[in-house]
């Protein structure tokens, strides 16, 4: 199915005289394909009809395509008559090769906010605002906790996953204000801008023995601690991490191996702040 969604897309959006870099594009997603990665493409503005630059990402079996502009695509150092070709980390135990999903997913993801979308502070931790429907409360059974994540790719094949645990039982339908750990921490580089973030929500092993009592809602990776908080004793009683607004503490830290995704997937475009290397 992705591939097909790849010829289809090549087919309508790159202009005749590209073919030979559609073939070129479909080559080398059938290699990265066959070895379980991801693929993404930086197309130039003259290989497109629209005469325009566009990112497109093969993630999860899914196929996601993004108008750029100019300064977007000059940032990516793309050629306006080439493209550019990455791809995701190789699977492995922390990062398994995601299962091609057969049926709809249960929950549907309306709406995914990210706050400063368009200047996002790599240094700060990442709010956004999830709007879901069609959740059943019998899916988060007894030893699984329910929450959102976010998926991208810092760079150097590398992939990171962040979780926001909401407070209490899914609900049919409802909004979660999450908060994920920022894009760069203790020193490290920010990704490339712009930035592909992917949301859903999903399940993950309790790991607490008090299935469904879910005290969090915070992120896990990290801590951020604003000016002037105080931890509480309750809140260190109940073993959270100080700093990060009620966030579970930090032997709760999943990874994508212990995800499963009980949601569609929405794809988000981010640029990011310059902003000056952080103090070490």
């Amino acid at each position: 199915m992705l591939r097909e969604s790849l010829i289809q897309w090549t087919a309508r959006a790159l202009s005749r005289s590209s073919q030979g870099a559609a073939l070129k594009i479909l080559e080398l997603f059938d290699a990265d394909y066959s070895r379980g990665l991801d693929s993404h493409f930086i197309i130039g503005a003259e290989l497109t009809n629209s005469g325009k630059p566009f990112l497109i990402h093969c993630w999860s079996h899914e196929l996601f395509s993004f108008q750029l502009t100019d300064e977007q695509a000059a940032r990516l150092a793309v050629p306006t008559a080439g493209f550019r070709h990455g791809n995701g980390p190789a699977p492995s135990a922390e990062h398994p090769r995601r299962p091609i999903r057969t049926a709809p997913a249960p929950i549907s993801l309306d709406s995914v906010v990210i706050e400063h979308a368009s200047a996002l502070d790599p240094y700060a931790p990442i709010i956004a605002h999830i709007e879901y429907s069609g959740a059943d409360s019998q899916i988060c059974t007894a030893g699984m906790l329910w929450a959102a994540s976010i998926v991208y790719h810092p760079g150097n094949a590398l992939e990171k996953t962040a979780f926001h645990y909401p407070f209490g039982p899914i609900l049919p339908s409802g909004k979660i204000d999450a908060q994920f750990s920022p894009m760069s921490e203790h020193g490290q580089l920010a990704p490339q801008s712009p930035v592909v973030l992917f949301a859903e929500i999903c399940l993950v092993p309790d790991r607490r023995g008090q299935p469904n009592l879910l005290p969090s809602r915070g992120f896990l990776f990290g801590a951020f601690t604003p000016p002037g908080m105080v931890v509480s004793p309750l809140t260190s009683a109940m073993g959270l991490m100080p700093g990060s607004f009620g966030g579970i503490a930090s032997h709760l830290q999943e990874t994508a191996a212990t995800k499963t995704a009980i949601s569609d997937t929405r794809a988000i475009l981010v640029d990011l702040k310059v902003t000056p290397e952080p103090i070490r």
